[in-house]
């Protein structure tokens, strides 16, 4: 089951749904997938007032941090996000515009 809940998150997937039963356990392993990393972004950014690299790759399952940033510069070009001034490094952010 382990194998199976890594790959869920690997290939981007909503989580199991484990529901324990009066004699059994009864897992549900949806095929829908999670939000696209652009949605995940401005969604944390609705009750966030900035994010940054790493908390992104963890909200998206991205590993790379130049993927993530490529989100980044999606967003900013679409004019929903910029960076937070004075902010640079592994200190950079992003905020809603």
């Amino acid at each position: 089951m382990n194998t199976a809940f890594q790959k869920m998150k690997e290939w981007r997937l909503q989580p199991p749904v484990i529901q324990q039963l009066q004699n059994a356990v009864k897992v549900t392993i949806p095929h829908t997938p999670l939000a696209t990393p652009e949605e995940a972004v401005l969604e944390y950014l609705q009750t966030h007032e900035e994010i940054n690299n790493s908390i992104a790759r963890f909200l998206t399952g991205i590993k790379s941090e130049n993927q993530m940033k490529e989100v980044f510069y999606r967003l900013r070009d679409r004019g929903l996000i910029e960076r937070v001034p004075d902010k640079r490094g592994n200190a950079a952010a992003w905020r809603r515009t």
